[in-house]
């Protein structure tokens, strides 16, 4: 995990001086203005906070603000450019975990930027979905696997250097119904959910 986060990271910052080097320049001021209407989000510096309790076989209990490693991918294209606000709808596929749990979450989402409202390049981002984690322990005892279906919000802003690349960070919290099998044939119904805190870069295009 470390090995991918450090190869997105210096990818990430190639791409930004690649930008920089081109007449794009650096903003200083004015709102944010797409240059398409497509943004692509990649956060490699991620943690996940669980508060679901679940038990995986031999391997105990899961969850109650056990913290994980969260690595955020998301696509989203504008679908109503509006006086204040604009609107995008996205889909997004995060993973991460920690010993002897995994997981991987795909979701969809509406979101809300209101670049419209500043007079800098600061995009504040709102969004709303929802979001089906896959639980999947291993290494150890008899694990199961279980899953979710959440309704998933968050918040975030990003600065955009150049017109394309935006750095930043974005909090979500997410919770519903979760499904578990403990791996000796018990499936459980459980609470669950987590709170998220993701920081990397938005590509606009």
């Amino acid at each position: 995990m470390k090995r991918i986060s450090l190869l997105v990271v210096t990818l990430m910052l190639s791409l930004g001086g690649m930008s920089l080097a081109h007449a794009d320049g650096i903003q200083k001021d004015g709102p944010e203005a797409w240059p398409g209407k497509v943004m692509i989000g990649v956060a490699p510096l991620g943690v996940s906070a669980d508060f679901n309790n679940y038990y995986h076989g031999y391997i105990g209990y899961a969850g109650d603000g056990y913290g994980s490693y969260k690595f955020g991918f998301n696509v989203a294209g504008i679908v109503a450019d509006l006086p204040k606000l604009t609107v995008w709808l996205g889909g997004e596929l995060n993973a991460g975990g920690r010993a002897y749990f995994a997981q991987i979450e795909p979701g969809i989402f509406v979101g809300f930027t209101l670049e419209k409202l500043l007079r800098i390049p600061l995009v504040p981002i709102i969004t709303v979905g929802i979001a089906g984690p896959i639980f999947a322990p291993y290494g150890a005892g008899n694990p199961g696997i279980g899953g979710a279906f959440e309704i998933k919000v968050g918040v975030g802003a990003y600065y955009f250097l150049t017109r394309h690349i935006g750095l930043g960070a974005e909090t979500h919290l997410s919770f519903g119904p979760g499904f578990v099998d403990d791996g000796f044939g018990h499936r459980n119904t459980i609470f669950a959910g987590y709170f998220d805190f993701l920081a990397g870069a938005k590509f606009a295009l």
